[in-house]
């Protein structure tokens, strides 16, 4: 790794996954990472424009997972979940929405069914 990249990496932990600020431990798809989980507020969700479609009559949960690419040893070489794939927090079994990776960061979108 170049000096800058190692920088990058460094920032990530300290600023953006700093434990005593807002990051947290949780079990993701079995493996123990610090990371930050935001569950959007429904004035959030207005804003922007994101919302649960998922079937009619079943009410859903959509969360937000920021973690570093790195924490998480089970994914394949491109290290992404992809679209569709299974996903469990917390033992919660979610659904992967989106995902994308900048500066050794996923943020991964995530929804999930809780009644209907």
């Amino acid at each position: 790794m170049s000096a800058f990249t190692d920088q990058v990496d460094g920032d990530v932990s300290l600023i953006f996954l700093n434990s005593e600020e807002f990051a947290e431990v949780h079990n993701l798809n079995g493996v123990e990472c610090v990371c930050i989980i935001q569950s959007p507020t429904t004035q959030e969700k207005i804003l922007t424009a994101d919302k649960y479609s998922g079937y009619e009559g079943i009410h859903g949960e959509i969360l937000i997972v920021h973690v570093k690419q790195s924490e998480l040893e089970e994914l394949p070489e491109e290290r992404m979940p992809i679209e569709g794939q299974i996903f469990k927090v917390d033992e919660a079994i979610y659904q992967v929405e989106s995902c994308t990776a900048e500066i050794g960061l996923l943020t991964i979108t995530l929804t999930g069914n809780i009644g209907g």
